[in-house]
């Protein structure tokens, strides 16, 4: 498949991703091998082989010409540590995934308010390094502090806070589309 190096670091940042390391550690979960799904499985999104001895994820898009947004990968893989738990899609599973997308935010302290201390030089990658919405996050955040001052000082803070709590929840639509795309039930 085209651009394999960018796979990999799909992957990568998935396992290294500080809420899915805060999940598996305070459940004691482990995932004996992250894998790509061949881009040919198009009926599914992924899918958990023996309680996460094995995952499987579809990064790539229908297409195969690029990859698909981390934050739907990786609720997709948060999907897929639910069946170490529920085999089948049931209230129990849905509840279960729910809690595991509230907590992979919280979890993450790096995705809570921080401030930008200065004007100084900054990064801008030329077009061709910028890698299909799997880089981080920019703006400017806030360094130690109470971030709930911070909101009540700055809206546009506020607004960004809901709008990543909003898009965190998944819908009963997005539900019923992961359980359709689940290969592990």
């Amino acid at each position: 498949f085209p651009h394999p190096e960018r796979a990999r670091k799909i992957l990568e940042r998935l396992r290294d991703d500080r809420g899915i390391q805060a999940i598996m550690k305070a459940r004691k979960w482990s995932v004996g091998e992250l894998i790509e799904l061949t881009p040919f499985e198009a009926s599914i999104l992924g899918y958990n082989r023996n309680a996460g001895q094995l995952i499987a994820l579809r990064l790539r898009t229908d297409d195969l010409s690029g990859f698909r947004h981390y934050d739907s990968i990786r609720k997709v893989l948060l999907h897929e540590l639910t069946h170490n738990v529920w085999g089948e899609h049931d209230d129990n599973f849905h509840a279960l995934n729910r809690q595991l997308n509230k907590d992979v935010v919280a979890l993450d302290w790096t995705a809570h308010g921080g401030h930008s201390l200065g004007n100084g030089s900054y990064y801008n990658p030329e077009e061709e390094e910028v890698m299909d919405d799997v880089g981080y996050e920019a703006g400017t955040y806030r360094l130690g502090g109470s971030s709930v001052a911070v909101l009540d000082n700055d809206p546009e803070a506020r607004r960004q806070l809901l709008a990543r709590a909003t898009l965190s929840r998944l819908t009963k639509q997005e539900e019923k589309e992961m359980d359709e795309g689940c290969g592990s039930a």
